[in-house]
């Protein structure tokens, strides 16, 4: 059951053990991520110096539902 929705933001704290990497954690089982902002963790990660492959392992990881972006 969804019952938060993550930004871009979270998930990069979380994946790069940042501030706030804790509270995400604990949420992330319940959680899931638009479409648009999944493309931004990959996209940032990415620019920090991680391969594609990586990225998208790291990401896969999370298990998050990834919701797609539409008008409605």
């Amino acid at each position: 059951m969804i019952e938060n929705i993550m930004d871009a933001s979270a998930i990069l704290a979380y994946l790069q053990n940042e501030k706030g990497k804790d509270r995400v954690e604990k949420l992330l089982e319940t959680s899931a991520i638009s479409r648009i902002n999944a493309t931004e963790v990959l996209t940032k990660l990415i620019e920090k110096g991680m391969s594609l492959n990586k990225a998208k392992e790291a990401f896969d990881n999370l298990d998050l539902q990834v919701i797609e972006f539409d008008e409605s």
